[in-house]
């Protein structure tokens, strides 16, 4: 056979072309019909998973319902967190152990957290009620405070935690803001027991409007003479400058005091007090806290560790701004040139708030 007709023998009828054997995939894909989506098919697709997945959200739920509920503790009245804490008060306390007595400080930090809101939830004749009974309970843990049966170190920790169930049993009776309040507070503050008479005092400075005499004025002014302890001194030189009338001697000499003895924080408060009295006694203290660039020049924020070691760090930005504020709420209070020159200088401070008070307070004495 020639090379023509094995050409010819390719071409025979019936063989496909080459162009045949590209387009035959594409004709059989042509000829497959496809299936329409259902909702059966969306059904598969969609809702097992869906389904899948609402019976494990639905499971977790029932666990915690079921599980987790009874660890919540239920809400308790008033009157029962006052019961509690009167059936383990006075000599019945000699015997708790430390679950009970934290147990205790809870419930009377819940009391005081609850006082916050008193007009929601008791009249007029109970809250008096509520006052009359923490009076008892405070007077009668107050005398029996170190009646316990432990020992150690077991018995240190058990002091604590009924020393802070007497913090906030003060702090309940101070938020009740009754006249009555106010007798026993300024027992607690006679007593100089730490750290109770710091807790009271600063009740009472909240209770000011209802305080009167001198009397309380005179306790908190030996106080702050005598004291050493960093966090009463921050209590009771503000409370002075707020429980006593402007001009008053005792307490400026007494806060005096306290500014030439001490440093740092605690001059600094001694200073604001002084000129809440309308007292420039402090007032090279004052220019400093009305100039950011002494806030910014020096480590001026102290810290102490657990060891009572003091750290020193730049002092923060926001606590610079909540110092300029403080100290430009006292400057109206006094009438010194330099002073109401560094307000002037305030005026284009960086923070918003503090260029505001300035304004405020320019345009006030103006």
């Amino acid at each position: 056979m020639n090379v023509h007709e094995q050409d010819t023998n390719a071409n025979q009828p019936g063989d496909k072309s080459p162009s045949d054997a590209v387009d035959g995939p594409s004709r059989a894909m042509d000829d497959v019909q496809i299936e329409p989506i259902t909702l059966s098919m969306l059904g598969k697709f969609f809702g097992v998973p869906f389904l899948i997945i609402a019976l494990i959200v639905g499971g977790a739920v029932c666990v915690v319902l079921l599980f987790g509920g009874p660890a919540t503790a239920p809400h308790r009245t008033v009157w029962a967190l006052l019961q509690s804490l009167e059936a383990n008060s006075g000599e019945r306390s000699m015997g708790l152990l430390l679950t009970q007595e934290k147990e205790l400080w809870q419930t009377a930090l819940e009391l005081s957290n609850r006082l916050e809101n008193k007009d929601k939830e008791l009249s007029a004749d109970e809250l008096q009620e509520v006052a009359d009974r923490v009076t008892k309970l405070l007077r009668a843990d107050l005398v029996h405070l170190d009646k316990m049966a432990t020992f150690d170190e077991e018995r240190v920790q058990q002091v604590d935690l009924r020393s802070t169930r007497l913090v906030f049993l003060i702090r309940a009776l101070g938020r009740t803001a009754l006249d009555d309040a106010v007798a026993p507070l300024v027992e607690v503050v006679r007593s100089r027991q730490e750290p109770y008479s710091t807790v009271a005092i600063h009740e009472l400075a909240n209770l000011h409007t209802l305080v009167s005499g001198d009397e309380l004025v005179t306790i908190i002014s030996q106080i702050v003479r005598e004291s050493d302890r960093t966090e009463t001194l921050l209590t009771a030189c503000p409370a002075l400058s707020v429980l006593a009338e402007p001009g008053d001697a005792v307490a400026i000499e007494a806060l005096k005091s306290v500014y030439l003895g001490h440093e740092g924080e605690v001059s600094w408060s001694a200073a604001l007090s002084l000129a809440r009295l309308g007292s420039t006694a402090g007032k090279s203290s004052l220019m400093d806290l009305l100039d950011r660039e002494f806030w910014s020049s020096a480590e001026r924020y102290e810290k102490k560790d657990e060891s009572g070691q003091v750290h020193r760090y730049p002092m923060p930005q926001g606590m610079i701004e909540r110092w300029l504020l403080a100290t430009l709420d006292v400057v109206l209070k006094v009438d010194d040139t330099d002073l109401w020159e560094m307000v002037d200088q305030l005026k284009s401070d960086p923070s918003l708030a503090v260029q505001a008070r300035a304004n405020e307070l320019i345009a006030a004495r103006t």
